[in-house]
């Protein structure tokens, strides 16, 4: 249609999990001096396997590595997808 703004299909990349580069599901903040997110299930892999390394920096720290939910994230996510489903569902109306 000429005239409206299609909605945006591309994940914007702070959705985007460092790891996989898919848009994430449930964020996790990892407690390092870089303080990135990663889909939780891709950074307890790469935990496992490495316990002290930061998956974006590659840099190894002196503990093990911790993290908690970043619920703000998810909120925003969650808060993209809808608005995108609801333009999606309006651009296919008309």
């Amino acid at each position: 249609t000429v005239g409206r703004a299609m909605p945006s299909t591309e994940v914007p990349d702070e959705f985007t999990c460092a790891i996989t580069l898919d848009l994430m599901k449930d964020p996790v903040l990892l407690h390092t001096a870089a303080g990135h997110s990663y889909e939780r299930s891709a950074l307890e892999d790469h935990l496992r396997r490495r316990p002290r390394v930061d998956p974006f920096t590659g840099h190894r720290a002196p503990h093990a590595l911790r993290f908690t939910p970043n619920r703000g994230l998810k909120d925003a996510i969650e808060r993209w997808l809808r608005k995108r489903d609801h333009e999606g569902s309006s651009n296919e109306s008309t």
